[in-house]
């Protein structure tokens, strides 16, 4: 178990992320990496951990095989785009910069993804 876990970390009585992402490094699962990646970026977010959840994916490749067509990869673009609009606010001028690069890319994903079904 993450040694005293945080509310923004995915360690209990139900499951260690950190063995899980241990495992899938081990045997290089890039694509199980990127899940577990996503899952930890919401919480971050979802905590209130910006500047944790904007690394998370900052960092990340969504086009990995295995991943690009996954579910979750609309979800991540989203919260992806939103961790690092919030977190740019408080970050030095070069990261902000960057971040919010990565963001706008996100958004238009996402734009580009909603244009084929404008009623969901």
């Amino acid at each position: 178990m993450s040694p005293d876990p945080g509310p923004s970390d995915l360690a209990g009585e139900w499951i260690q992320i950190d063995e899980i992402v241990a495992a899938a490094a081990a045997i290089n699962n890039q694509a199980s990496l990127f899940f577990a990646l996503f899952y930890r970026l919401v919480l971050r977010l979802f905590q209130g951990d910006n500047a944790g959840a904007a690394a998370l994916a900052f960092e990340a490749n969504p086009t990995i095989i295995g991943s690009a067509g996954w579910q979750g990869n609309p979800p991540f673009h989203f919260y992806g785009g939103i961790a690092l609009i919030l977190a740019a606010e408080g970050a030095d001028p070069e990261t902000r910069e960057k971040y919010l690069a990565k963001a706008r890319a996100m958004g238009e994903k996402v734009a580009f993804w909603a244009s084929h079904a404008p009623d969901n």
